[in-house]
């Protein structure tokens, strides 16, 4: 398996990175060191993200119910790890004398917030523009439960879920997994592990 960062983002930010008009996920903190797949976890609640509704891609529903959506042969991407994007570079935004240095100038554009929510969500920290790329939409998205994370041992050891490899093909292989899956949406970020997709890089 494959390690990896996953966070969680509001549909309302969501479908903008997801029509291709947000190129940056502003964010209190970066991963140091850190360079790999962010995996995309879109939070429960209206609006509903669907793929295709009426013929048109990647639209958000705010009208209809989450039931009349299914009835209708759409399943929303609310509540599943949706997409990924390649991180690996970022922008600093230092909180200078009252104010946001944000340079490049389009650096707000991008991030599809005004100087406002900038302010108000950093609070005089200063705050990382994560720049998103190769964004890949899963065809079907991912549930909580297809990802995994380490455990700590009583012992205090840190365990991850490579341990199962040595029950690999046997029915304790699969309850070993299970100890191991992610139950919770991540509040902030969680360190997942993943079994390694057809493109992975």
């Amino acid at each position: 398996m494959n390690k990896a960062l996953m966070i969680s983002i509001k549909p309302e930010h969501a479908i903008n990175i997801l029509n291709g008009k947000k190129t940056l996920e502003l964010r209190t903190w970066i991963p140091k060191g850190y360079v790999g797949w962010v995996y995309v976890y879109v939070t429960k609640g209206k609006p509903y993200l669907v793929k295709f509704y009426n013929d048109y891609p990647i639209q958000a529903i705010y009208d209809y119910t989450y039931q009349e959506l299914l009835d209708d042969g759409n399943v929303p991407m609310n509540g599943k790890v949706t997409f990924r994007f390649w991180f690996d570079e970022y922008d600093v935004m230092e909180y200078v004398v009252g104010h946001y240095e944000v340079n490049p100038h389009d650096i707000p554009l991008k991030l599809c917030l005004d100087i406002k929510q900038i302010n108000d969500y950093g609070k005089g920290k200063d705050l990382y523009a994560w720049h998103i790329k190769q964004l890949e939409v899963f065809d079907t998205p991912k549930m909580l439960s297809e990802f995994y994370k380490a455990l700590r041992h009583e012992n205090g050891e840190i365990v991850t879920p490579n341990i199962c490899n040595a029950f690999r093909g046997s029915y304790e292989s699969k309850r070993c997994l299970n100890l191991f899956r992610v139950k919770r949406a991540p509040q902030k970020c969680l360190w997942v592990y993943v079994k390694e997709l057809e493109n992975e890089r």
